[in-house]
């Protein structure tokens, strides 16, 4: 496994032209800087960042996990295709914000032309989803719950 490892310290003096710096500060968080000396906190101890491969994660990079946030990882049924939804764990606190991602090439899906929201359900009934998801397919969808 790799990783990176930034030792705690202050902050650096700003970069080059066109150039950002990531580093720690004493209080244990990361942060960025650009050429303006524009700081940005890149974590604090509301976010986690997850491992996905030691997680049995589909896709295999990381993403940033808010404490409302919610990452389902879904390998479709039959029946879930047969009815054309699944059921989510959740209720999404902003359908439109539902994040829907294929394995094996399928890339990310859209709201509104692959798939709708209802209450706890993705939906794909007359959607673009209905014409290629088939049993077996793995779905990572994230969402903020109420």
């Amino acid at each position: 496994m790799s990783q990176l490892i930034l030792q705690k310290g202050s902050p650096p003096i700003s970069p080059d032209v066109e150039k950002v710096s990531i580093y720690v500060k004493s209080d244990g968080k990361v942060y960025s800087k650009d050429e303006f000396g524009t700081e940005l906190l890149l974590s604090n101890d509301l976010t986690t960042i997850l491992d996905h491969e030691a997680a049995t994660n589909p896709h295999p990079q990381y993403v940033l996990k808010v404490n409302l946030q919610k990452i389902e990882y879904r390998t479709i049924t039959q029946t879930e295709v047969d009815n054309k939804q699944l059921l989510l764990a959740f209720t999404p606190l902003d359908p439109s914000s539902v994040q829907v991602d294929m394995k094996h090439g399928g890339g990310p899906l859209f709201f509104g032309d692959d798939f709708i929201i209802d209450g706890n359900y993705l939906k794909w009934n007359g959607y673009a989803l209905d014409s290629f998801i088939a049993e077996d397919d793995k779905l990572r969808i994230v969402y903020t719950c109420i």
